[in-house]
């Protein structure tokens, strides 16, 4: 069902203060779901093999990313009553990185599948893959590993299942007449990925309940909430109005592969926290902000005519919505978005068309510079896509491939890139080859 490809890291700090005290489990008792401490050769294996010197940059980049999004998942975790080493899940699968695919078409933190995806309301094309969101995400994720509990009565075969999928681990225990982890891992019988994944899983509990120990300093984690957009707006508008930084906007709603919100976005004008009742409502489409900045956004997108730049175009003989696209820098989805009561097939002389401009305005003039601990942590950079720019002019400029940029923002290395759109720039290099 979801396939896991990385290899991550994941912080919560209240995790540090239960891991005191805490005395070892036998390799028997780490099914628990208190896997801070479990004696187990593999285990131990990866303990040793991501903190050795190689890979200490890596380890700290993940640290760092971890600081965006383990609040929210450990608000969630706790909503559901859920374990909450279950946070460890995308230090595996995708070291936290909401721009990672697998060869397997797995997206964004939690790695998820369009089968994975199956049954739940999210949205998956362009210009939009909500399995990039990383609120959304965490919900869907969270209701996998449920129910393959519910499935199998054991927290460690309930992750074995989210990387190989529940029939292949239910296949593998009838094979292997065994339903223990660590039984059926020694029977040969689970693939070998899944095999791994595991013990990666209960290594990084490990490793970042002893923080401290491994040389990693304390960090603060963000508090989110969301914000229904009810509409139409432009991550550029509204952080030149609001003052928040359009690398973090990006990062946050890395769903977006345009600076657009989605015109039908059917959510309500109104903040939701991850505490709330309401923060697991999977329709609709919400911004994700910091919880200081939640009521200035909310503030901003009231005033929905300042949050794109557009202009009223009054139709001429033999145009179309294609030829106003390419004349104003636009597109014909947007056109269309913003104009519902015209027939494209039918457009009339003298009607007013309202033409909401990628490239207009200061707002794709002069977004602000992403902030120093967003490059440290490894997020990359934000580029703001000007006339005569290619994917491949783009990578050469800062240093990255052009497979690496399209993956990183949902595209292909050929596709055409439009004056105005917000590309996220990946930064650094993957981790060092696991052994």
């Amino acid at each position: 069902m979801v396939k896991g490809t990385g290899i991550g890291g994941w912080i919560w700090c209240g995790l540090v203060a239960i891991a005191v005290g805490v005395a070892p489990l036998p390799a028997a008792a780490c099914q628990s779901g208190e896997w801070v401490e479990c004696e187990h050769p593999r285990v131990q294996h990866y303990i040793d093999h991501f903190t050795q010197p190689s890979w200490r940059s890596w380890l700290h980049g993940v640290w760092e990313r971890s600081s965006f999004y383990s609040d929210h998942i450990a608000v969630t975790l706790d909503r559901h009553g859920l374990p909450e080493a279950l946070r460890m899940l995308p230090v595996v699968e995708s070291a936290y990185r909401p721009e990672a695919v697998s060869p397997r078409g797995a997206v964004g933190l939690w790695q998820i599948t369009p089968m994975g995806a199956s049954g739940y309301p999210l949205i998956i094309g362009d210009p939009i893959d909500e399995r990039r969101d990383f609120w959304k995400a965490t919900e869907v994720a969270l209701h996998i590993l449920s129910v393959n509990y519910r499935r199998f009565d054991d927290w460690l075969l309930a992750i074995a299942a989210y990387n190989a999928g529940p029939t292949g681990v239910a296949r593998a225990i009838k094979r292997a007449g065994v339903s223990d982890f660590w039984k059926l891992r020694s029977s040969g019988e689970l693939p070998r990925q899944t095999s791994e994944f595991v013990p990666r899983v209960l290594a990084m509990t490990h490793i970042f309940a002893h923080a401290e120990r491994y040389g990693l300093s304390p960090i603060e984690p963000i508090v989110w909430a969301r914000v229904g957009t009810s509409g139409r707006a432009d991550l550029r508008k509204l952080s030149l109005l609001t003052g928040m930084d359009l690398a973090l906007l990006r990062i946050a709603n890395a769903e977006l592969s345009s600076p657009f919100t989605p015109s039908d976005a059917r959510a309500p004008l109104q903040v939701v926290g991850s505490q709330d009742a309401r923060a697991g409502d999977l329709h609709g489409y919400w911004l994700k902000v910091p919880v200081e900045h939640a009521e200035t956004i909310r503030a901003a997108l009231e005033e929905r005519s300042k949050l794109f730049d557009f202009v009223e175009h009054r139709v001429r003989s033999g145009e179309t919505f294609w030829g106003m696209a390419i004349r104003y820098g636009s597109s014909v989805k947007l056109i269309t978005d913003e104009n519902p009561d015209l027939n494209p097939m039918r457009l009339r002389l003298g009607q007013t068309v309202i033409i909401p401009l990628l490239a207009g305005g200061t707002a794709a003039a002069s977004p602000p510079d992403p902030s120093d601990w967003i490059q440290q942590a490894g997020f990359g950079t934000v580029h703001v896509v000007a006339h005569g720019d290619s994917l491949w002019a783009i990578a050469q400029t800062h240093g990255t491939t052009v497979e690496l940029l399209a993956q990183s923002n949902g595209r292909s290395i050929d596709d055409v890139i439009k004056p105005g759109e917000v590309l996220m720039v990946p930064g650094g290099a993957g981790p060092p080859s696991s052994s």
